[in-house]
């Protein structure tokens, strides 16, 4: 990196003052399994039909352009990849990934015998739990009366620090935000967790801004924030970027099934010119009684049933671009510039109705993984992004009832499982992808 400083100053140095004046950008060839650089990756500039070349640590220079370039990069040992690259929302290096040309393996099953434990399963249960940079932070809690803890342990399960929560009322969950902060949810408050030598709680926000501010928030990269919010029971979607610099709001991408919006909100409007028409009058008898419930149901049933869009839509932001699987509309999609959506691929998974509707991301290798239930337990499943098919890569040999939670890190599946069916105890594992 050394090396490339000097370049940089050298460069500067020797070329006129309005070429540099234009964005001169780090680029970085790298390996999405190992995260190490790329030699000798070749990078076309298609536009202007000129090439590049990474030098020994993966590490390439792009001048000349101010703010849209398209580029390939390609390598003889890995899956050759287009980029369209706004210039504007780097402020450092720009990554720039490449799968290896390697075959997925076949499947094979992994049985509970082979599942390693992470957590005291005799002395606490687990609550919840979240990976960040190789470690784990855990929420547990023993005794009946739920004496909360929190702790900090490496990937292996060595607990490295703990906190009591002492003190610390109506606790319920962990939340990893999307800008990498943890939080310790309660019913009322939640919690910033910062930890070196000790795990400290920092001031807390109230749960009303935390579900404003926080809780949205889906995906970042740079210095922007990428919001999803839901309107209309969720029949329509809109997601919205913010810029941590300008804190200017823009809107991405919009999801929309109308023609059931319309719908919904006919259905509404009955049921509440119903309710408020009977409210004028006194209610008596068992009769006049039951209609009101049966219309209080009707309104429980068209808002979190009838009306509710049968597969949720995820979103990430991996590989220098945004990846969004948009299943109500069954596409994949992505955007390299973060303001043109290009589709990739059509989803071919959703027709099994054995699907969880959980699709795992792991932030280290960028894989995306379905999860199926299974005769036998679960199945999951590797995406493919450019077919839009999941293939079997594993089989857990535990019934899907006693999973709680899952998550993927570095070709591993972290999940929280009963210890025995209807068990309050619960612990955590994990195995080998």
């Amino acid at each position: 990196m050394k090396a490339l400083k000097f370049y940089l100053i050298v460069f500067c140095l020797f070329f006129p003052t309005s070429l540099i004046a234009q964005t001169i950008l780090i680029g970085k060839v790298v390996d999405t399994e190992t995260k190490k650089g790329i030699e000798n990756a070749n990078i076309h500039l298609l536009e202007d039909n000129k090439g590049l070349t990474s030098n020994k640590a993966g590490y390439v220079i792009f001048p000349y352009f101010t703010d849209f370039i398209e580029i390939e990069v390609s390598h003889l040992s890995y899956q050759s990849r287009k980029f369209r690259i706004n210039s504007t929302i780097y402020s450092d290096t720009l990554y720039l990934y490449l799968k290896p040309k390697v075959e997925l393996l076949e499947s094979f099953t992994v049985s509970a015998d082979k599942i390693q434990g992470l957590s005291d399963r005799e002395a606490y249960s687990v609550v919840d739990f979240e990976i960040m940079d190789d470690y784990i932070t855990r929420l547990e809690y023993h005794g009946s009366f739920k004496n909360y803890k929190l702790s900090i342990s490496d990937l292996d399960g060595k607990v490295l620090h703990e906190l009591p929560l002492r003190g610390v009322k109506q606790v319920e969950s962990l939340h990893n935000a999307c800008d990498e902060i943890l939080y310790l949810v309660t019913s009322s408050k939640t919690y910033p967790i910062t930890w070196d030598r000790n795990i400290e709680l920092g001031q807390y926000l109230t749960r009303k801004e935390f579900n404003k501010f926080v809780l949205p928030c889906k995906a970042s990269y740079g210095i922007l924030l990428y919001y999803v919010q839901e309107d209309y029971n969720g029949l329509k979607t809109t997601i919205k970027s913010f810029n941590k610099l300008s804190r200017e709001v823009q809107i991405v991408k919009v999801i929309a099934d109308e023609k059931r919006i319309a719908h919904y909100k006919e259905d509404q409007k009955r049921i509440l010119d119903a309710a408020r028409g009977k409210s004028k009058v006194r209610i008596n008898g068992a009769a006049e009684l039951r209609r009101m419930r049966d219309l209080q149901n009707e309104a429980v049933f068209i808002k979190k049933i009838f009306y509710k869009p049968e597969y949720p839509i995820y979103l990430f932001a991996q590989n220098n671009q945004l990846e969004l699987f948009n299943h109500p509309h069954l596409e994949i999609e992505v955007t390299t510039d973060f303001e043109v959506w290009e589709k990739v691929a059509d989803v071919n998974y959703l027709p099994n109705k054995k699907w969880t509707k959980q699709l795992v991301n792991d932030p280290i290798t960028t894989e995306k993984y379905n999860v199926f239930e299974d005769a036998k337990g679960m199945r999951i499943e590797r995406i493919n992004m450019q077919t839009g098919q999941s293939k079997l890569v594993d089989r857990v040999d535990v019934h899907a009832q006693k999973i709680r939670k899952i998550r993927a890190y570095n070709n591993e599946l972290y999940f929280l499982k009963e210890v025995a069916m209807n068990s309050r105890k619960i612990e955590l594992v994990k195995q080998k992808l």
